[in-house]
């Protein structure tokens, strides 16, 4: 019997959530949950950034312990400035 120290969650329910800092701005949404094969935990979620309709955008890999979930507005919060991640550079999708 496995015990959680949180509920586990489906990585379907965290993908498509929006991504915010504690500001409040839009900082984009998750894109992807990538687990780590070898120890069967998240390695990191990829967060898509600015961008139309998924072009322009900026893709960021984020270890997901640098988020707060915020249950009441159903996002997850990233104690980063929005100018922060114009200027830091994403990667491709490819």
């Amino acid at each position: 019997l496995q015990v959680f120290s949180n509920s586990p969650v489906k990585a379907s329910s965290i993908i498509g959530t929006d991504v915010v800092n504690p500001n409040g701005d839009n900082l984009g949404d998750v894109k992807e949950v990538v687990i780590d094969p070898s120890t069967g935990r998240v390695a990191y979620v990829v967060v898509a950034f600015g961008g139309f309709l998924s072009m322009g955008e900026k893709l960021f890999a984020i270890p997901f312990s640098a988020f707060e979930y915020n249950v009441s507005e159903n996002e997850y919060v990233l104690d980063i400035t929005k100018e922060r991640l114009e200027a830091a550079p994403g990667f491709d999708a490819d």
